[in-house]
């Protein structure tokens, strides 16, 4: 089971912050999970790297790095991969930039993005997709549950992949975000949905708001947690847990540092957006915490070889199988997170309109450094070990500079395949409730 919370910053997760809120069913899984601490994205937002996530090749191969391209054609997928296997591949996702039409419907005999053309139920007793439920972190869950309390034991294994905007959509300032304040935010005092969002992408100078925006995001992880404990509870009910791998991770963080203009997510490669949590809990899997450094590239090569499958060849990813099982990691090795389509100018995201074949920004992160290319030839270099939080940025007067703009040679001048995508009204309506302007 593979479960992403889209825009799930690290700073809300205990296991990798000690100043994050109690989420008593997060914790309690990072407890019995392997926790790898140093884990990464390939971009800050959606499509790429959960992309990146399910083919196991960097955006600059997988091609899916536009909103009107998709990932390119005769790539496998890590659902193609074990429904090859023998296994019952099933998705149920909050569709938007997770869209099938985006590619990430190959290999799932079922995948339900609350388009009621994609909703094929496997059971009667499953829910059908069509509007989007106002709760879509508790909706995912249901659909989840409803899947696995129908299952017989003679049914083949399954991979179910889970994939949900609940902490994403923040800014909607959904009523239970507000109750968990605990009176910290009154609604007669915040502002419409609209303007939010204005503010997260630097249409409006709005520092005020930035607090009442991390109050609403605290809210809605409490309401994650909640959904989740129940998808745990599930599990164990049916018999599940002694035998089933579950996979929890975020595609990209979140960033509320507006003193330092860091907000949001998409058009930057900071750590803030780029770091991510990842756990796996299972039976091939120990209860540790993993320093070793990992790519959303790498996940669909580990859960291959933990699964017992082979791990195709040519993937940008490697697998990460034996630190996951308490042996030792993988040597040293540096990773990449890229953007092609979008960009910060004068406070505001910003979106080129014509497909790039070369980025706009390309990261290198290795033990201890960062490293940012932008296309118009600057260099953003932080010291890991001594900056975590990427105050101090060291740029050309880095020792390690040329070295560092070297290995972004080695990605920077790649042409990723460009597919263009046949958006539908619903796929546009969809990006537009989430936040996503034209």
């Amino acid at each position: 089971m593979l479960v992403s919370i889209d825009t799930l910053s690290r700073s809300g997760l205990a296991p990798f912050d000690a100043d994050a809120p109690a989420l008593p069913h997060l914790d309690r899984f990072a407890r019995e999970a392997a926790v790898f601490l140093d884990a990464h994205s390939t971009s800050s937002w959606t499509l790429p790297a959960h992309a990146s996530l399910l083919t196991g090749l960097y955006p600059d191969r997988h091609g899916a790095t536009h909103r009107d391209l998709r990932i390119a054609s005769g790539i496998e997928t890590l659902a193609d991969a074990l429904a090859a296997a023998g296994y019952a591949t099933l998705a149920f996702t909050d569709g938007g930039f997770v869209d099938r039409r985006y590619g990430f419907g190959r290999g799932f005999a079922h995948y339900d993005g609350w388009s009621p053309e994609e909703s094929r139920p496997l059971a009667s007793e499953l829910p059908r997709g069509g509007k989007p439920h106002p709760d879509p972190g508790r909706a995912l869950f249901d659909r989840a549950i409803a899947f696995i309390a129908q299952r017989r034991a003679s049914d083949p294994p399954f991979f179910l992949f889970l994939q949900t905007y609940a902490v994403h959509n923040y800014f909607q300032r959904h009523p239970w975000a507000i109750d968990a304040s605990r009176g910290a935010l009154e609604r007669s005092q915040l502002r419409e949905p609209a303007e939010y969002l204005r503010c997260m992408l630097g249409r409006t100078a709005c520092p005020e708001d930035w607090p009442v925006l991390a109050e609403l995001y605290r809210g809605e992880l409490a309401n994650l947690d909640a959904g989740f404990g129940r998808l745990m509870d599930a599990i164990d009910a049916a018999g599940l847990a002694a035998s089933t791998l579950v996979v929890f991770l975020s595609d990209h963080g979140e960033g509320f540092d507006f003193a330092h203009r860091r907000i949001h997510h998409g058009g930057r490669l900071h750590e803030d957006v780029i770091r991510i949590p990842l756990m796996m809990r299972g039976p091939m899997v120990a209860a540790r915490r993993i320093s070793a450094p990992i790519s959303l590239v790498d996940v669909l090569p580990t859960v291959l070889e933990l699964v017992g499958l082979p791990v195709p060849p040519g993937l940008d990813g490697v697998p990460m199988a034996a630190a996951a099982r308490g042996g030792a990691a993988a040597g040293e090795r540096h990773r990449y997170a890229m953007e092609f389509s979008q960009w910060w100018e004068e406070g505001g995201l910003r979106t080129v309109n014509e497909f790039r074949a070369s980025p706009l920004q390309l990261s290198v992160m290795r033990p201890g450094l960062w490293y940012i290319r932008h296309a118009d030839a600057r260099e953003e270099i932080y010291d890991m070990l001594v900056d975590p939080r990427q105050r101090s940025d060291l740029g050309r007067a880095s020792a390690s500079a040329a070295e560092l703009r070297a290995l972004s040679e080695v990605r920077w001048n790649r042409r990723p395949p460009q597919q263009r995508l046949n958006a539908s009204d619903e796929v546009r309506d969809r990006l537009r409730s989430l936040g996503y302007a034209d």
